[in-house]
C-alpha cells in the first residue's frame, strides 16, 4: 500500500541556468484517500476472519468481497504513485526505484519471516516453504496457483495476501517506463494494446507475465485519476478505455468457457480476473461520481480510518498467517480473534513506526518525499 497522501508539490524541473518558478502552495493532505486505504485493509482482515472462522449468514455475505478490496488498493496505488512522480524533484529511475523498494521490502521481508515461522502451524495443503518458492517470492513473481493457472510460483508460507505485492512491484516498473519513455498521448493506447494482447496470450498459454500485463490497466486507471486530479477538466475517458477493453475480453473468455460446459466458480479463473477488472471499473466510476458530486471528498478526514491507514500495509501483509495459525486454536472463540487482531496491530505498529523509519534513514539517502502514499 502507498505512503503518506500528502500534497507537497516539489519544484519543477528546468533547463540548466533557467530560473525555477516558485513552488505552488501545498495542497491539503488527502485524508479521505487515507481513510479509504484504512477501510480496505480492515475489510480484507474481516474477509479472512469470516473464512477462517466459518462465519455464516449476513456476516459471511457482507465480507465476501475481499478480492474487490484488493482492487481498491491497486487503483489507489496507481493514483498515488502517479501523483508522487508528477510532483517529485528527482524523477530519475534510480531515485524512483529506491523509493519504491525502500517502501516495499523492509516490511515485506518481515512478513516473509513471519510466514516461515508460522507455516508449520497453518492447516492448509497449499502452504509452501521450499527454497524455490522462497526465491520466487523474494523476486516478487508469486501468485496463487489454486485460483489461476500458469502462475510462476506459489505464495511462500501460505501468506496468501502477498499475491498482490508481486503485481504492485511490476506495475511500478511498467508505470515508470511509460511515464519516462512514451509520449503522454500514446500511453493509453499502449496500455490498451498490451493489456488486450496479454489477456489473449494468457487464454492461449497461461503464464505469469501475461497476468501482470493483463492486470496493469486496473492500476493504470488509478494513474489516470491522478492525472485528472492534477489537471482538472472533464474526465479523460480514454484513460479508462484500457480497463474497459480487458474487462470485455475477460468477459468473452468466461462466456466461451461457460458455453463449452466448463465448471466455473467466481473465485477461480476465468471468472476471477473478470471480477477484478469489473471491480476496477466500479472503483473508477465511484471516484468520478464523487469528484463531480462531492468535490474535495478526498481531503476529508474520517477518524479512525485515516489514522489506521498509517499501519495498513503492515496489517495487510501480517494478518493472514497469525489468523490462520493453529497456535491460537486452544483459545475460546470469543477470545481468539481479539488476541490475534491485537497481535497483528502491535506488530504492524512496531514495523511501521520503528522498522520503516530506520529503513528510510539507511537507504533513502537524499531522495526527497514528494507526496507519495503508503502502499497498498
Amino acid at each position: 500500500m502507498p505512503r503518506d497522501l500528502a500534497g507537497d508539490v516539489s519544484r519543477p524541473r528546468a533547463a540548466a541556468g533557467a530560473k525555477l518558478p516558485e513552488p505552488k502552495p501545498a495542497e491539503p493532505k488527502l485524508a479521505g484517500l487515507e481513510a479509504l486505504r484504512g477501510a480496505a485493509a480492515l475489510y480484507v482482515v474481516a474477509h479472512h476472519a469470516a473464512a477462517l472462522n466459518d462465519w455464516g449468514g449476513p456476516l459471511r455475505l457482507l465480507t465476501a468481497f475481499g478480492q474487490e478490496a484488493v482492487i481498491v488498493f491497486f487503483v489507489l496505488s496507481g493514483f498515488v504513485i502517479a501523483l508522487a512522480q508528477e510532483r517529485t524533484s528527482q524523477p530519475g529511475f534510480r531515485a524512483y526505484l529506491r523509493r519504491r523498494a525502500v517502501r516495499i521490502f523492509p516490511i515485506y521481508l518481515i512478513a516473509i519471516a513471519l510466514s516461515a515461522a508460522l507455516a508449520g502451524t497453518i492447516a492448509d495443503p497449499r502452504v509452501r516453504t521450499d527454497l524455490a518458492t522462497l526465491l520466487g517470492n523474494l523476486l516478487l513473481v508469486q501468485d496463487i496457483s489454486s485460483l489461476k493457472p500458469g502462475v510462476a510460483v506459489d505464495i511462500f508460507g501460505g501468506n496468501f495476501p502477498l499475491w498482490s505485492l508481486s503485481y504492485e512491484w511490476w506495475f511500478y516498473l511498467g508505470f515508470y517506463a511509460l511515464w519516462r519513455y512514451r509520449p503522454e498521448g500514446l500511453r493509453d493506447r499502449d496500455v490498451a494494446a498490451a493489456g488486450a494482447l496479454a489477456v489473449l496470450a494468457y487464454a492461449a498459454v497461461p503464464n505469469q507475465l501475461a497476468l501482470f500485463v493483463a492486470y496493469f490497466p486496473i492500476w493504470w486507471a488509478g494513474a489516470r485519476l491522478a492525472h485528472l486530479h492534477l489537471r482538472g477538466g472533464p474526465a479523460p475517458w480514454s484513460g479508462f478505455g484500457p480497463l474497459a477493453l480487458v474487462a470485455g475480453l475477460w468477459a468473452a473468455i468466461a462466456a466461451l468457457e461457460i458455453a463449452r460446459g466448463a465448471a466455473v466458480s467466481p473465485g477461480v479463473y476465468p471468472l476471477l480476473p473478470l471480477r477484478h477488472a469489473l471491480a476496477g471499473l466500479v472503483v473508477v466510476a465511484l471516484a468520478l461520481g464523487l469528484r463531480r458530486r462531492r468535490p474535495g471528498w478526498e481531503a476529508r478526514r474520517i477518524w479512525p480510518l485515516t489514522s489506521l491507514a498509517g499501519v495498513s500495509y503492515a496489517i495487510y501483509v501480517f494478518h493472514y498467517p497469525i489468523m490462520a495459525s493453529q497456535l491460537f486454536a486452544p483459545l475460546p472463540p470469543a477470545i481468539r480473534l481479539p488476541v490475534q487482531l491485537l497481535l497483528v496491530l502491535a506488530l504492524a505498529t512496531l514495523a511501521e513506526h520503528a522498522v520503516q523509519p530506520l529503513a528510510n534513514r539507511l537507504f533513502r539517502g537524499t531522495v526527497q518525499r514528494s507526496g507519495e502514499v503508503r502502499r497498498a
